[in-house]
């Protein structure tokens, strides 16, 4: 199950992490564009703690295997990224 979410989830991993890496080399060195990213990064920033934490206990309660744990990490990063990149398409019409 967790291996055909990984799967699912690398097309808009690397979507995020593409429109991320434009967006910092584009607009990320001005002052507009470092307010854009401090507040997008700031907001996933938690997501990402309470994801490990969860996970984290997923792993002490159930015993995931290796594999298992590892394919989390793989979808947290995932879902952390997406969010990031989202946000910054947000913030960057708000702002």
């Amino acid at each position: 199950m967790l291996k055909i979410l990984c799967i699912l989830f690398f097309i808009p991993f690397a979507f995020s992490i593409f429109h991320w890496a434009t967006f910092m080399n584009s607009e990320g060195k001005d002052e507009r564009g470092q307010i854009i990213m401090g507040k997008a990064s700031q907001s996933t920033l938690g997501l990402f703690l309470l994801g490990g934490a969860i996970l984290l206990i997923f792993d002490i309660t159930l015993g995931l295997t290796k594999v298992s744990f590892q394919e989390g990490l793989l979808l947290l990063l995932s879902v952390v990224m997406i969010v990031n990149s989202a946000l910054i398409f947000r913030f960057k019409k708000i702002i």
